[in-house]
Parts: structure tokens; C-alpha cells; sequence
């Protein structure tokens, strides 16, 4: 079978338009602020735009609860989480807090949220928001906890 004439240079001239267009993909290129890396900062790994992130703001992200305290003031805090909207919280019975809760750790408050099973969304009231490793979780077994927050 024959080619036609017109099918190499045709080829070719698309060839020259792909590359011409794609050269520039040929360099490397910062991908920017909104796509870096998370950094493991004091065993969470983290985002810069979480750590400062409070309680209140992830429990109260579809509604304003700017009245509230960014954490409950005391060891029992049923009164801050029905202010935040959530009077169906109750105090754990089980071992491990079961996520999303909110944990009281020896550093402070914290709130569990859950992605998937490998992943463990926190919120700790000294460091702000990130991803624990799965490692840590055996630090929750037998602090106290409630939830849960949905």
C-alpha cells in the first residue's frame, strides 16, 4: 500500500506544533503556595495554613460561632460543645475515642476527625490542624473523650 504524498509533511507539521506548544514543559517549575508539601512539625504532619487552626473553627465551618471560645475552658466540656452546636456529644465509653471526637491530651484539647483507615485528621489546641501517623494513635488509648461530633 502507498502513502499519500501529503501524509509525512503532515505529520511532521503536527509534530512541530505539539512540540512547539509543550517546550516550555521541558523546565521545571515552582508549583506555588497552594500545592507545597505538608511538613511534619512536632509530629503532625501540616500545611502552614493549619496551624492555626482552632476547635471552633472546624466544628463551626458552615455556621458562625464566633461567640464561643476556640476551646472548652474546663475538663468537662459539654456546656462549649452544645454552644458549638452539638448537645448530642456525650462522654465515651470505650477504650479508644472513636473519630470524630474531641479528646482531652495531656498538651490539651484535641478533636479526631477520619478520612479514610489509614488517616487520622487532628486538631490540637497547641499546634492547630494535620494528619497524625498511625503510629500515635495508641497515645488516645485511655484518655478521656466525646462524640460524636457529626
Amino acid at each position: 500500500m502507498k502513502t499519500p504524498r501529503f501524509f509525512i509533511p503532515f505529520c511532521l507539521i503536527c509534530g512541530l506544533i505539539v512540540g512547539a506548544k509543550n517546550f516550555g514543559a521541558l523546565n521545571l517549575q515552582d508549583a506555588g503556595e497552594d500545592l507545597a508539601a505538608p511538613q511534619w512539625v512536632e509530629g503532625i504532619l501540616q500545611r502552614p495554613e493549619q496551624k492555626g487552626l482552632q476547635g471552633r473553627d472546624l466544628l463551626c465551618a458552615e455556621r458562625s460561632c464566633s461567640a464561643a471560645p476556640p476551646w472548652p475552658d474546663d475538663d468537662d466540656p459539654a456546656r462549649w460543645l452544645h454552644s458549638l452546636g452539638f448537645p448530642d456529644a456525650r462522654r465515651g465509653q470505650k477504650e479508644l475515642p472513636q473519630a470524630p471526637a474531641l479528646v482531652r491530651h495531656p498538651e490539651g484539647w484535641m478533636i479526631l476527625m477520619t478520612e479514610a483507615s489509614d488517616r487520622l485528621e487532628v486538631v490540637l489546641q497547641t499546634q492547630g490542624g494535620g494528619r497524625w501517623a498511625p503510629e500515635r494513635w495508641e497515645e488516645l488509648r485511655g484518655l478521656p473523650w466525646w462524640g460524636p461530633l457529626r
